[in-house]
């Protein structure tokens, strides 16, 4: 049986803060992370944003009724895409992504490797990423401390591309830092009260509070199971996780 580690967030105290990543002037951007979301129902619950008191960049979250969101907030006006309701449901583990392209004109939220957007609407004017003090967060509130994330969560990056359609990494093989790579966030460690940023800012490191290690089973069996070939460049076989 193989293991691995994920972190457990089960309140609005319980988040990971990854410093001022540099996100803010961008006009392309992949923000992205496995997540099983064990609670939807209420308000907007977030999965990965730097949305907060010291300013809103971007914030990619579900909703009670199951839709994936991803907002790019500007200097003036805010771009947003989303997905259809029960898209993402209690439980499962899911990839999700967010990709904002100023020049191509479109934000689009990618669940699985597969592009589920249902409305993108960008602003107008191809206007880039605002720029603020605020820290990346992994789980916690938008806002709203009676919204909070609660579930699980596996490696977490955010570049400065559109990374997707592209090849989808699964929870257990962490992705390959490159040149597009702005923070990644493994959650390898399984210990301790901090994740390493493995694109190599240590200010971009990530400071665990409240959060708890746990563990999640990948499923041995996927590795004998031939890979499900998609039309968008990528291949990957299911299941991964099991618990």
């Amino acid at each position: 049986m193989t293991t691995v580690p994920v972190l457990v967030f089960a309140s609005a105290s319980d988040v990971v803060s990854c410093g001022d990543a540099p996100t803010g002037w961008l006009s392309a951007l992949t923000v992205e992370g496995w997540f099983r979301v064990l609670t939807i129902a209420g308000g907007n619950r977030p999965l990965l944003a730097k949305y907060g008191a010291s300013g809103n960049e971007w914030a990619l979250y579900v909703t009670s009724d199951g839709r994936v969101y991803f907002a790019v907030y500007h200097a003036s006006g805010v771009s947003v895409g989303y997905t259809a309701a029960g898209v993402v449901t209690h439980g499962p583990w899911v990839h999700v992504a967010g990709c904002y392209d100023a020049g191509g004109g479109h934000v689009k939220v990618w669940i699985d490797g597969v592009d589920r957007t249902q409305s993108s609407r960008p602003a107008a004017g191809a206007l880039a990423v605002a720029d603020t003090p605020q820290a990346l967060q992994i789980g916690g509130v938008l806002g709203d401390a009676a919204w909070p994330f609660v579930g699980r969560a596996g490696w977490q990056r955010v570049s400065n591309v559109c990374r997707y359609p592209g090849t989808l990494r699964m929870p257990d093989g962490y992705p390959a830092v490159d040149g597009q790579t702005l923070g990644q966030w493994n959650l390898s460690e399984g210990a301790g009260s901090a994740v390493d940023n493995a694109e190599g800012t240590a200010a971009y490191d990530g400071a665990i509070s409240g959060a708890v290690w746990g563990v999640s089973v990948v499923d041995d069996k996927r590795l004998a199971r031939p890979a499900v070939v998609r039309p968008y460049g990528y291949s990957w076989a299911r299941p991964i996780f099991v618990g």
